[in-house]
């Protein structure tokens, strides 16, 4: 299993004009994308949802806690083709060198599962910003349109350039 924090902001284009309502429809839009990801997938639990789905004020940022059960639908070194992107592939290869301690599967079902869905949601304007963290020696950081990825292991920096299929 892997435990995995999420740190994700919303689009903040109500800041400048102080619009509320805009800002709720934004707040809704984050905890949709954030439910498409991570609803209905048995190899996916929200252990804390934080105030993803607050009804009472609107947050710029939350934190959610997750947990990655099962392995990818196609295991191995063959599951490394199923990622198209060569960027998903040179982070799954660079956390499975780095991460010896959690199987190959497990690490390319976190790539599938967390890193490639909320790239795309980033890159399409449903998210602002994702911090990702596995433990203490992994962050993922995926931020803007025309989405910038940047992954620290183990003190390393590794830009990631591809964009997600959308």
């Amino acid at each position: 299993m892997l435990k995995i924090r999420l740190g994700v902001y919303r689009l903040e284009d109500d800041m400048a004009t102080g619009d509320v309502e805009l800002g709720w429809e934004l707040h809704r839009r984050r905890a949709s994308a954030l439910h498409d990801i991570l609803d209905n997938d048995p190899v996916i639990t929200v252990e804390n949802w934080g105030d993803t789905d607050d009804t009472d004020r609107t947050h710029e940022y939350v934190a959610l806690e997750v947990a990655l059960y099962a392995t990818a639908a196609v295991t191995g070194k063959a599951a490394l083709d199923h990622l198209v992107l060569p960027a998903l592939k040179m982070l799954a290869e660079n956390l499975m060198e780095k991460m010896v301690e959690y199987s190959a599967d497990q690490l390319i079902g976190f790539v599938q599962k967390i890193v490639g869905p909320l790239w795309q949601k980033t890159n399409s304007e449903e998210l602002k910003e994702t911090r990702i963290e596995l433990e203490d020696r992994v962050t993922v950081l995926i931020s803007g349109k025309d989405t910038q990825v940047t992954v620290v292991i183990d003190g390393r920096t590794i830009d990631i350039a591809d964009r997600p299929e959308e």
